[in-house]
């Protein structure tokens, strides 16, 4: 089979879904977008908060959105972290257009963005 071949069969491949996603479907497109990721820093600095504080708040976002089945972005207009990739992400979800940008295989947040 030619390579072309080979990404349709991967595509058509229908993967089993994990224990406790969709556990409240909407049957609609739900995005989460955390905006202002840039102030991680001023709360570790005005407030005490330590890295385990935002794995924690991380950690019950995903959980939240995998009920939900929906999409979860950090994002941080000031940097201009992620603001191209959520509106290619919007035109896909909403449009079926198709994404542009590579997302970035991010596991927790990046306190520098």
């Amino acid at each position: 089979k030619s390579p072309e071949d080979k990404k349709e069969d991967e595509e058509d491949v229908i993967l089993p879904i994990t224990e406790g996603a969709l556990t409240h479907n909407l049957g609609v497109p739900v995005i989460i977008v955390l905006s202002k990721v840039d102030s991680m820093s001023t709360l570790q600095k005005e407030n005490d908060f330590s890295e385990e504080h935002f794995e924690f708040i991380q950690w019950h976002m995903r959980k939240a959105c995998l009920g939900w089945g929906a999409g979860l972005l950090y994002c941080s207009p000031r940097e201009n972290s992620n603001t191209k990739l959520l509106l290619d992400y919007l035109g896909h979800v909403f449009y079926g257009l198709k994404l542009a940008v590579e997302p970035p295989p991010v596991l927790c947040v990046d306190t520098t963005a």
